[in-house]
């Protein structure tokens, strides 16, 4: 399970996010072609796509400088970061915090695109499903800052659970972790609750925002 949610957000499966979201453009292209011909306004759908983008990189940014800065050694070790650095930047952290500022700063923003173009999608295809009248853009902005709330809420929920111990139930390395008092455990497993989280409240806030348009849909029909 842990490996797997790593691939998911490493660079080794990229390549495979940067399909996905091209085969979603295009998928949403030809749509728009096929129902309305020559009065296309995909343009729209494509700029809330953006900003849900945006919205995303921010976020994961923002969420990674603050977190490498609770547990650098998650970002050394656990994104192998270590491996991406100098041996005197990995042996003295502290003292380049600049150079590991842009390394966090670069994992946030590819970890979390996908996910801003992804969320963004699926709030798309839940606005154009059916015959019900669909929303604007503009009525559907508000739930772009909803999921990243939910998701700060969850990544806290992460945070606290995994500096209390919590995951050492589900993985032998952080229970190997805490016995030893390898690299500050509790901070890394805090910053690994934080993440995880996080992902996991992006994807309760899309789902409820999902609701409330087929809901907002269904009222206007």
């Amino acid at each position: 399970m842990l490996n797997a949610w790593r691939w998911m957000i490493s660079d080794d499966s990229l390549p495979v996010r940067i399909a996905i979201g091209l085969s979603i453009f295009a998928m949403l292209a030809i749509l728009d072609l096929k129902q309305n011909r020559r009065h296309a306004t995909r343009w729209r759908e494509y700029a809330f796509l953006f900003l849900c983008v945006v919205f995303a990189i921010v976020y994961g940014i923002a969420n990674d400088l603050i977190t490498s800065r609770i547990s650098i050694e998650y970002f050394l070790f656990g994104k192998a970061v270590a491996e991406r650095v100098s041996a005197e930047v990995a042996a003295n952290p502290e003292m380049h915090r600049g150079t590991l500022d842009l390394q966090a700063m670069r994992i946030g923003m590819l970890a979390t695109w996908s996910a801003g173009l992804i969320a963004g999608a699926a709030m798309l295809v839940t606005n154009t499903l059916g015959a019900r009248p669909r929303l604007r853009m503009r009525a559907m902005l508000w739930l772009i800052p909803v999921i990243g709330l939910t998701a700060i809420a969850f990544a806290a929920i992460g945070g606290a659970l995994g500096s209390s111990g919590f995951f050492t139930r589900f993985s032998s390395d952080f229970a190997q972790m805490l016995a030893r008092d390898e690299m500050r455990p509790r901070r890394f497993m805090a910053v690994f609750g934080i993440h995880l989280g996080g992902y996991v409240g992006g994807l309760v806030g899309l789902i409820a925002s999902c609701a409330i348009i087929w809901r907002k849909r269904d009222a206007a029909g």
